[in-house]
């Protein structure tokens, strides 16, 4: 049984994934010093609304610890459109 068929058996939605600052750098083919000075903003540390070319990153850690930064794959995907690429989802591409 997958976990998506567990969620939707128990009626729980499923849970968004989150992307690390290291995995989106990789991603981008970019330093994590690139994301950090030039693509993200980052709730807690910078102030006011960010801007549609900033990707927003949210620490996931507990105020105690060494802060954990994330960014939801539907922000990922949301600033990459904003950046002008075309995203396929694979279940669109079957029709």
């Amino acid at each position: 049984m997958t976990r998506e068929s567990e969620a939707n058996r128990v009626g729980l939605p499923i849970r968004p994934f989150m992307y690390t600052l290291d995995q989106v750098a990789d991603l981008l083919g970019v330093t994590q010093a690139r994301i950090k000075s030039e693509y993200g903003f980052f709730d807690g540390i910078h102030t006011g609304k960010p801007a549609l070319n900033k990707l927003r990153f949210r620490n996931i850690s507990p105020q105690e610890d060494v802060k954990e930064w994330r960014v939801s794959e539907k922000e990922l995907i949301r600033w990459l459109k904003n950046k002008g690429f075309r995203i396929i989802e694979p279940t669109k591409m079957l029709n």
